[in-house]
C-alpha cells in the first residue's frame, strides 16, 4: 500500500475532476483503500483506480474558494 498525495491547489465551491497517473515499478494498482484532506470543508465525491490512473471528483462544500487543496489516498498495488 502507498498514500499518495495529490495537490487540488485552490478549489472553488464547483469542485474540481482530475486524473492523476500512478506508477510503482513492478506493481499495477487495483483498490483506493482510503483518503483524507487537509480541510474539512471537503467531499471527495469519487475516487477509483482506471488502469494505472487514479480518478477523482472533489468539491468543496463552503461558500468560498478553499485555497492549499491536499488530499491524501491509500492506494492498493498487486506485483505484476
Amino acid at each position: 500500500m502507498e498514500n499518495v498525495s495529490i495537490q487540488v491547489g485552490t478549489l472553488n465551491p464547483g469542485g474540481t475532476n482530475g486524473t492523476k497517473v500512478l506508477s510503482k515499478s513492478g506493481y499495477t494498482p487495483f483498490a483506493v483503500t482510503g483518503f483524507k484532506t487537509n480541510n474539512n470543508t471537503l467531499c471527495v465525491c469519487d475516487m477509483f483506480i482506471n488502469g494505472s490512473n487514479l480518478e477523482y471528483r472533489v468539491r468543496n462544500m463552503g461558500s468560498a474558494a478553499a485555497n492549499n487543496v491536499y488530499v491524501t489516498v491509500s492506494v492498493m498495488y498487486q506485483k505484476s
